[in-house]
């Protein structure tokens, strides 16, 4: 390689340059430690503001269905159960459950005093609201969520989940209906109930229709809902079973895809396992308990996504997860 006085002076002058730099500091330090001092931090006129976690929202889920399909009951026994459940399970149960508003509680025992008596709660006539808190009990942390019944008439779902193109035609409802509409546009999660009974005889048309409309709207307004399609009064085949998710995917197909793009899945259940028989009318038992309902408690902890296991089972099959 060439030898470049040039670039040699330049490293030797830099080199030089450094070397009495250092040379100067070192011995002002050694006369006067004091004085070499950190250099301050400047404040910014304009600090940029820390990033706070944003809390928690509550996940809230709600309760719909056409007329008479069994709304309130189911409702109710679930939120009872649930409870029940907390207590009896204490610290070791993989959630808590504990009622938002002193009507709720009423309402919910209201209804059960009611079905101790072989009667069946009476039919709504104007929306009221109940609802129940709830806390999952995870590994990392408590995840929070509501069950939010809004009491509706059926006819109002009826009214939400009409032709679009109708809408207008009457204004019976309508109010209410937007109110649904708008909560299931933000809701995490619905159970929506469907008498199997019904669905055995052949759904009507308007019942087929509303859940044509209803399937489109939430695939626009809330894709990623999760939707428990619950199959209710199972009680009413313990003789001559049925199976009513089978029933419904051949009835009607169409909806039953459209489901399947949403997080949806089926459950055949009953509020009393074993009614009894008045005047031609299926009723509660006296003294009737909720722990006589079937496939109930199932929907409420797959919604929301409560694995009844023991903490160290849990752990274990995450950390196999991950590890595969």
């Amino acid at each position: 390689m060439a030898f470049d006085p040039v670039t040699f002076a330049v490293i030797v002058g830099g080199g030089f340059g450094t070397y009495k730099v250092i040379r100067k500091l070192f011995e002002k330090f050694k006369k006067d430690p004091q004085e070499i001092k950190e250099p301050e931090e400047t404040q910014s006129e304009n600090p940029i503001p820390k990033l706070v976690d944003e809390p928690s929202k509550r996940g809230s889920y709600y309760f719909i269905g056409p007329p008479k399909s069994g709304k309130t009951v189911f409702f109710v026994v679930m939120a009872d159960i649930m409870q029940r459940m907390h207590i009896e399970n204490g610290d070791k149960a993989p959630y808590t459950a504990t009622y938002t508003t002193n009507k709720s509680k009423r309402f919910v025992s209201d209804c059960i005093r009611m079905m101790q008596k072989s009667e069946w709660p009476t039919k709504t006539q104007s929306g009221n609201t109940y609802e129940m808190d709830i806390e999952s009990r995870k590994i990392i942390a408590m995840r929070e969520a509501r069950f939010v019944f809004h009491d509706y008439a059926g006819e109002v779902f009826m009214r939400a989940f009409a032709d679009p193109a109708k809408q207008e035609e009457s204004s019976t409802y309508a109010e209410d209906a937007n109110k649904m509409r708008e909560e299931m546009k933000n809701a995490k999660g619905v159970f929506l109930i469907l008498d199997s009974a019904v669905l055995h005889n052949g759904l009507p048309e308007d019942i087929q229709d509303r859940l044509f409309y209803l399937a489109d709207y939430m695939k626009n307004a809330n894709a990623s809902i999760k939707m428990a399609v619950i199959f209710s009064k199972k009680d009413m085949f313990n003789t001559n079973p049925i199976e009513p998710e089978k029933i419904f995917k051949d009835k009607e197909p169409d909806t039953f895809l459209k489901f399947q793009k949403l997080d949806t899945k089926y459950f055949f259940v009953t509020s009393v396992k074993n009614p009894e028989i008045e005047g031609g009318t299926y009723v509660p038992p006296k003294n009737y308990k909720t722990s006589q309902s079937e496939g109930i408690i199932d929907a409420a902890l797959w919604m929301l996504d409560i694995k009844d296991k023991p903490l160290i089972q849990e752990l274990k099959e995450i950390i196999e997860n991950k590890i595969r």
